[in-house]
């Protein structure tokens, strides 16, 4: 079924001379390279009816032949299935039925196709004469062809028709956007992934750059895990916790015998971080304790801030994150 939900203002005029119902018929018949002469009326019945449901959508007023010839369509697609003649011998009461039910509509439909094609050939040749323009002795056509006034080539009505089908067949999603939040703390998550991993050949990367932006509860890392210090790597960085963006400085924590094959690594990749960055990103860890934990306590307001302007506008909900600064 076509929704009716939605609602436009535009109007679509149906008033062509060639917009009727058996204008449609004929447009399904080429459409699905029917023959003319055999039609599968089941078939032909079912989109009709499709493209009924739209046209009383656009305007209720001007699908009164439509309908008359739904029913047409529906009476002879009854007709069809009944037992011929030569299978059942008809009452005396019944007149009997002879020739196909469909003959009459396929008559009605090869005299409209007949006068269709005579009036689409006079349109060509009118548009073709309008094409010409008379030789002039002294001036020229002092305004050409309006590009404006060219009828959409290659495209019918019913073409329109049936792409809005398509849009009014889509499903409006009318419920509301809600995502699921897991309130399992981290904590859980972390052991679980140290017990997964804990005595197999796996390493585990474990990206920490927000250790010191938690809100509630403390930072857990997968290091604290038992045994995981020899199967992971944390990597942190001073970004975040020492306001130190653009200094590309962090570090990793891990066991001696990785630290040792990472320093390989870093040596033949690397140019290495200045030595001024470096001992910068060391002050940092010795005695900044304090303005980093102020600057902390700054996010931390700045995120209640926004979780509480967020929350006054009607139809959005925001969970206060645990940690970071992301909503």
């Amino acid at each position: 079924m076509v929704s009716t939900d939605l609602r436009t203002e535009y109007r679509v005029d149906l008033g062509d001379l060639f917009s009727g119902p058996l204008d449609l018929l004929l447009y399904l018949v080429r459409r699905n390279e029917l023959n003319i002469l055999d039609l599968p009326i089941a078939r032909i019945t079912a989109e009709f009816q499709r493209y009924l449901e739209v046209l009383e959508f656009i305007d209720l007023e001007l699908v009164g032949e439509f309908l008359v010839m739904a029913a047409t369509l529906a009476e002879i697609k009854s007709r069809m299935v009944l037992p011929r003649a030569a299978e059942v011998e008809p009452e005396e009461s019944e007149p009997e039925v002879r020739g196909d039910p469909r003959s009459e509509l396929v008559r009605q439909l090869l005299e409209y196709k007949k006068f269709k094609d005579a009036a689409k050939a006079l349109e060509e040749r009118a548009a073709a004469w309008q094409d010409r323009y008379p030789r002039l002795a002294n001036e020229r056509p002092s305004q050409g062809k309006d590009p404006s006034a060219d009828r959409i080539k290659e495209v019918e009505l019913w073409d329109l028709v049936s792409a809005l089908a398509r849009v009014l067949e889509r499903k409006v999603l009318e419920q509301e956007a809600k995502i699921r939040y897991d309130e399992t703390p981290i904590a859980v998550y972390v052991e679980q992934i140290a017990d997964l991993v804990r005595g197999k050949q796996v390493a585990v990367f474990s990206d920490e750059p927000y250790c010191h932006m938690v809100w509630n509860g403390r930072h857990h890392s997968l290091l604290a895990e038992p045994d995981m210090l020899g199967q992971a790597v944390a990597a942190y960085t001073f970004s975040k916790s020492y306001s130190m963006s653009g200094w590309r400085l962090g570090f990793a924590v891990t066991d001696q015998a990785v630290v040792e094959v990472i320093g390989k690594m870093i040596n033949t990749s690397l140019s290495c971080v200045p030595p001024m960055v470096q001992l910068a990103g060391l002050a940092a860890l010795k005695h900044d304790h304090a303005e980093r934990d102020k600057n902390m306590e700054q996010f931390k307001r700045k995120v209640q801030l926004l979780v509480t302007a967020l929350n006054r506008i009607d139809g959005i909900r925001v969970v206060p994150p645990a940690g970071t600064f992301y909503v």
